[in-house]
This record gives structure tokens, C-alpha cells and sequence, in this order.
């Protein structure tokens, strides 16, 4: 099977994408922070300029993960329950609940309600993925 790998920060673009290279990701998904001629404007184009409120958790977002979620296995032909998704925060709670696997890590016990499972070992995610 084919492993499909993404990032969604509600940060910046500029730290999604480098995460992005050197982890060997397929997708990044972040606000942009814009620059000018090199120098950074301090200015912020949200990811979600159009919809800010997350559709699963009905709270304002800069970024929808549970959106690029869905849509990233809509356009991949995926399951939303083949997904796995990991998160430690409360942006990633909608995302979480839809994923077929939602793994809380290094977080609150809020945010663990929101995963199926919970773990301060991502290596413990291997054992749920089907190679």
C-alpha cells in the first residue's frame, strides 16, 4: 500500500515546508507569512481566508485540519478510515475524531479524548500501520 505523508501547522508555511523536505513528506499545509523582497512584512495569509470555522469542531481555526484531512483522501481515493492522524493539540481534535486512527501525543488529557489512542512514543504508531 501506498503511505501517503502530510503536515497541517497552524504556523507558518515557512516551517511546514522545511519539516516537510526533511522528513520526506508528500504534503505541507500552513498559513502563509509573507515576504518582501527577502524580508519577512510580518503580514499573514490564513490558510482558511475563505472559511475559518473547522467543520468538525465548529471553532475558529487559522487552518481546518479535519478539511485537508478529508480532502487529501478525496483526491487520493482513501477511506477517511484508513486514515491515520496525529496531533497534541486542540486545532487537531476535529481532525483526530474523523481519522480512522486519531493518535494524541505529548498532550492534554482534553486532547487525548479527542484520539483513540495516546502515546509519548511515536514509534508506537508503527504497530497500527497494515505494511
Amino acid at each position: 500500500k501506498e503511505i501517503i505523508l502530510a503536515i497541517a501547522t497552524d504556523s507558518y508555511d515557512l516551517v511546514a515546508n522545511d519539516v516537510k523536505k526533511r522528513l520526506g513528506f508528500d504534503f505541507a499545509f500552513a498559513n502563509n507569512l509573507l515576504f518582501h523582497d527577502s524580508i519577512c512584512t510580518g503580514e499573514v495569509v490564513l490558510h482558511n481566508s475563505t472559511k475559518l470555522m473547522d467543520e468538525t469542531t465548529n471553532k475558529i481555526y487559522s487552518i481546518s485540519k479535519s478539511t485537508i484531512l478529508k480532502n487529501l483522501c478525496k483526491r487520493h481515493q482513501i477511506n477517511l478510515d484508513e486514515s491515520i492522524a496525529v496531533g497534541d493539540g486542540l486545532v487537531d481534535c476535529g481532525m483526530l475524531r474523523i481519522s480512522g486512527l486519531g493518535v494524541a501525543v505529548f498532550t492534554s488529557d482534553q486532547v487525548k479524548r479527542c484520539a483513540n489512542i495516546a502515546t509519548d512514543d511515536l514509534l508506537d504508531i508503527l504497530s497500527y500501520i497494515d505494511w
